[in-house]
C-alpha cells in the first residue's frame, strides 16, 4: 500500500477526536482503537500516546473511570519516555480530572497546582486555563470555597488572554459553578 502509516494513524486519531466532539462515543472508540493498531504496527510511540489520551477522554465520557485512568497512565508513561514535557502536563490534567470524579480531589489539587505552574512558566495560557478550571473543581469538591473563588479571579485574567473561545467558555462555566456554592 502507498498509504503513509503515520498519516493513517493521525487521520484515525483525528476522526476519533471529531466523533467524540460530536458525542459519537462508540465511533470515537472504534477510531481510536484502529489508530492504536496502526501506531503499534509502526512502533510510533508518540502517536500511541495521543491515541491513548483520546481514548481516555472517551472512556471518561462514558463513565468508565478505571479504564480511563489506565489509558491516561499508559499515555503518560509513553510521554515521559519520549520526554514530551508539554503533553506530560496535559495528560496529568486529565488524570487529575479522573481523580476528582473518583473523589480524590486532594490528590488532584496537588497535581493540578504543578501543571498550572508549568503552563504558566511556559506561557501556555490556554492550558493553564484548563488546569485552573480543573483546580477550581478540585477545590470545590473539598469545600475550599474561598480558595476556589481566588482561583476564579486568577482565571478571569487567563480567560481574557485566551486565544480560543473554549477557554473563555470554560471560565464562564467555572464562574457559574462557584456562584452556585
Amino acid at each position: 500500500s502507498d498509504l503513509d502509516p503515520e498519516g493513517v494513524a493521525l487521520a484515525l486519531n483525528n476522526l476519533g477526536d471529531l466523533s467524540r466532539q460530536n458525542g459519537e462515543l462508540d465511533a470515537a472508540k472504534l477510531n481510536y482503537e484502529q489508530a492504536m493498531s496502526t501506531a503499534k504496527q509502526n512502533d510510533n510511540k508518540s502517536a500511541q500516546a495521543y491515541v491513548l489520551s483520546g481514548l481516555g477522554d472517551v472512556l471518561r465520557d462514558r463513565g468508565e473511570l478505571v479504564a480511563a485512568r489506565k489509558s491516561y497512565e499508559e499515555s503518560l508513561a509513553l510521554r515521559k519516555q519520549l520526554g514530551e514535557k508539554q503533553t506530560i502536563a496535559e495528560t496529568q490534567v486529565s488524570l487529575a480530572e479522573v481523580s476528582i470524579e473518583e473523589h480524590a480531589a486532594a490528590d488532584a489539587e496537588v497535581m493540578l497546582r504543578g501543571c498550572k505552574k508549568q503552563f504558566h512558566e511556559e506561557h501556555q495560557a490556554d492550558d493553564e486555563l484548563s488546569a485552573s478550571v480543573a483546580l477550581t473543581s478540585a477545590l470545590l469538591a473539598q469545600g475550599k470555597n474561598a480558595e476556589a473563588e481566588a482561583e476564579l479571579q486568577r482565571m478571569r485574567a487567563l480567560a481574557a488572554s485566551s486565544q480560543n473561545r473554549l477557554g473563555r467558555l470554560q471560565y464562564e462555566l467555572a464562574s457559574g459553578r462557584t456562584e452556585d456554592r
